[in-house]
């Protein structure tokens, strides 16, 4: 009855925040996009809830902040933002004090990492285009290089946000977070913050390499966005330089510096250890008693 009866307010508080993301943010979120797609299969993958620890208000002082910030400067990431802390705090408040993992693989769901990653990866694309041009003037070919455009035979190539592999980036980060989750879930172990951070950092290193080699394949072989190739050739990346070493790595990442969530006593523990105590002192005095 208990159990139903947190249950019930979880469903309904979940469903007017479902509510609240549908009025509000249909024209800011990328629905059917898949990062979203798989940032919703990630979140129950790696979502852990741990009910002896003590329920903080670490989510609700968070989405308070936000919700004051989106009031003073009304922007739908601030609004989003907000929703996914609230969620947090109401399944930190009925379930137990959750873990990061989900609150990480939400936050990518945002299309503000995207317009944030166009951005900021600009530099990466002009050394991308230099690392490739130099990459196959070593195998032979005639390569020139001007910015972000490969020039090879008169054909030029751009290496562009698509051709970086924005949503590629997006499904490495997600990917490595629900490995990580996977893990810790079969380790029974907790990888530091800060080296969680460290990995996912690594993984994007992955991603950049990876990135790499799919431009030296497709300007090497001349396949121009619009075909079927150009997609396969980045899944085929992807897997090969991101994911598998990802699925390798990260159980042995956990194994070796994950570390055992302190186990505290419960309540109904505490009871039965001092009446043993209280048990034994009254068996004790009643010796002594005997004696004299």
């Amino acid at each position: 009855m208990d159990r139903l009866q947190r249950i019930i307010p979880a469903l309904i508080w979940t469903a007017l925040y479902a509510g609240i993301a549908l009025f509000a943010l249909d024209d800011y979120m990328e629905w059917g996009s898949n990062g979203f797609i798989l940032g919703a299969a990630t979140v129950p993958v790696v979502l852990r809830a741990d009910a002896a620890q003590k329920r903080s208000l670490r989510f609700f002082y968070a989405a308070l902040a936000c919700c004051v910030l989106a009031w003073m400067a009304p922007a739908k990431t601030l609004l989003f933002a907000t929703l996914v802390l609230a969620l947090c705090f109401l399944a930190d408040s009925l379930f137990g004090k959750i873990n990061a993992l989900p609150v990480m693989a939400l936050m990518l769901m945002a299309p503000v990492f995207q317009y944030v990653t166009n951005i900021f990866t600009f530099p990466i694309r002009l050394h991308l285009t230099r690392f490739a041009g130099s990459i196959l003037r070593l195998a032979g070919r005639q390569v020139t290089t001007e910015g972000n455009v490969l020039i090879l035979d008169g054909a030029e190539f751009s290496v562009d946000p698509a051709c970086m592999g924005l949503s590629m980036m997006v499904t490495a980060l997600l990917c490595g977070i629900a490995a990580v989750g996977i893990a810790q879930r079969k380790t029974g172990k907790l990888l530091p913050f800060w080296l969680l951070l460290g990995w996912l950092g690594g993984i994007l290193v992955l991603n950049i390499g990876s990135n790499l080699f799919r431009i030296v394949l497709l300007v090497q072989f001349h396949i121009l966005p619009g075909n079927y190739l150009h997609d396969v050739i980045g899944l085929l990346c992807l897997g090969l330089y991101v994911l598998i070493p990802v699925f390798y790595l990260t159980p042995r990442l956990v194994n070796r510096f994950g570390r055992k969530p302190l186990e505290k006593q419960t309540a109904e523990q505490q009871p039965r250890a001092s009446s043993r105590r209280h048990t034994f002192h009254w068996r004790r005095a009643s010796s002594c008693l005997l004696i004299r």
